[in-house]
């Protein structure tokens, strides 16, 4: 019996991809068993289209993710590499002069601290107040020290401190301290030495190392720069030996 043409139902088939001379001489059955075989292998495209999409989508999202760590990572990178430009500054130079506290705390020469080009006229930039006990007492070796360390408000740079002990020719030699950055105004009054001293009296010499500071309006830092080093001779006195003290020839 052949398959008689029905309009309805070849309707239901248009999407069905084949022609009409493929099925007139098959039966109703077998016409549907291959416009289902059709719809399914249509239903399978549009599964895989569907999959092949959603994988990228995906693999877009992976590729954002990838790419929003980079910029985070390149982020975190360059807030490093300025702060280690901000934390690193030179080992001090050698100086011409070194003065003695109680008869001149003051620095004035080019020779120590390089004039500020943006204040050319400013003479602040070209002097280095330097304030400190210049006999500072120390219980032990491991005990704070009533150093005073003072930057004067009315200087321009912030200060860091760095006092070498002095060998037998009274040349520096030894460091046994460094201070924190001391911004313009503040007072560092005590601090334990880096080296456990023993017993004993030592001829020092105390640099103020120059520290030009740039800040942004909310006080922080955005660039430091070295400006030059003062220098002053000090005796730092140990009343006792704790511990175990390093060896001073």
């Amino acid at each position: 019996m052949f398959f008689k043409r029905d309009k309805d139902k070849e309707k239901e088939l248009k999407n069905v991809s084949f022609k009409e001379e493929d099925y007139t001489d098959l039966t109703r059955e077998e016409v549907e068993a291959l416009a289902a075989s059709k719809a399914a292998d249509l239903r399978d495209k549009d599964k895989k289209l569907m999959e092949d999409q959603e994988k990228e989508r995906k693999k877009e999202e992976k590729n954002k993710k990838v790419r929003r760590y980079l910029e985070f990572a390149a982020i975190i990178l360059f807030i490093l590499l300025l702060l280690a430009r901000c934390s690193v500054l030179p080992v001090p130079e050698p100086i011409k002069d070194i003065v003695d506290f109680g008869f001149e705390n003051t620095v004035d020469t080019d020779d120590i601290v390089h004039e500020n080009d943006e204040e050319p006229n400013d003479p602040r930039y070209s002097s280095l107040i330097m304030s400190m006990n210049y006999m500072p007492v120390f219980e032990n070796g491991l005990a704070k020290g009533n150093l005073n360390i003072e930057n004067d408000p009315r200087s321009v740079f912030a200060q860091y401190i760095e006092i070498y002990l002095e060998d037998a020719e009274g040349n520096p030699e030894t460091l046994i301290y460094k201070s924190d950055l001391i911004d313009i105004g503040q007072t560092l009054l005590e601090d334990t030495l880096d080296v456990n001293l023993p017993a004993g009296k030592y001829p020092c010499t105390a640099y103020f190392n120059a520290v030009l500071v740039e800040r942004d309006e909310e006080g922080n830092i955005l660039e430091q720069s070295y400006a030059g080093t003062g220098g002053a001779n000090i005796t730092i006195i140990v009343l006792n030996t704790k511990g175990t003290p390093v060896e001073i020839d």
